[in-house]
């Protein structure tokens, strides 16, 4: 029994043309009755080509497969971006209103910071997403070092409030609003 890649390989060349065009050639081979020889070297040329044939096709529907799987592996990085960068937009808007909810902002960017540090740049689907993840990655740093010393010196409501605090959020923003145009942007 064929696998289905050994009914993808046989497919296109099992039809009623592939037949008449074997019989053709069985018929007139007939007629100029060849020598062994001869005959075993026109069966050695027509596999030969027929090997070749079958290579260029292997290799090519191997190069489809890749360059599909390519695809679908930018896709995931770009919905994975996309869905990391909402999150640091909505995880850096901190309510001052409790040190125990500054505490979970804290394990929030923590956990932000440890997934932007996961992204490798140099894989990214778009080279234009180096700056705008690096932002983030790097305001994220600053923003967990903090409010990490700030919640050890009991002034975590304080700090939230404070012009460095500020500036990190911001940073952290802009660069996640200049992340969406980017990836979905229709390639050229």
């Amino acid at each position: 029994m064929l696998n289905d890649w050994g009914k993808e390989l046989i497919k296109p060349w099992v039809s009623v043309q592939n037949a008449a065009l074997v019989g053709t050639v069985i018929f007139v081979i007939a007629l100029f009755k060849p020598s062994s020889e001869q005959l075993a070297a026109w069966v050695q040329a027509v596999g030969s080509v027929a090997a070749i044939l079958a290579a260029i096709r292997i290799a090519s529907g191997q190069r489809r497969e890749q360059l599909f799987n390519e695809a679908q592996r930018k896709e995931t990085q770009r919905q994975t971006i996309n869905v990391l960068t909402e999150r640091a937009r909505r995880g850096v808007v901190f309510v001052p209103n409790s040190e125990l909810s500054l505490m979970s902002s804290l394990a929030i960017v923590t956990g932000l910071r440890k997934s932007f540090e996961s992204i490798a740049l140099l894989d990214l689907p778009d080279p234009k997403l180096v700056e705008p993840i690096s932002t983030i990655r790097d305001s994220l740093r600053a923003l967990e070092v903090g409010l990490s010393e700030s919640s050890k010196t009991g002034s975590l409501m304080r700090y939230v409030v404070t012009q460095e605090c500020c500036l990190w959020v911001a940073l952290i923003i802009t660069a996640s609003k200049k992340i969406s145009p980017i990836i979905y942007e229709p390639e050229m």
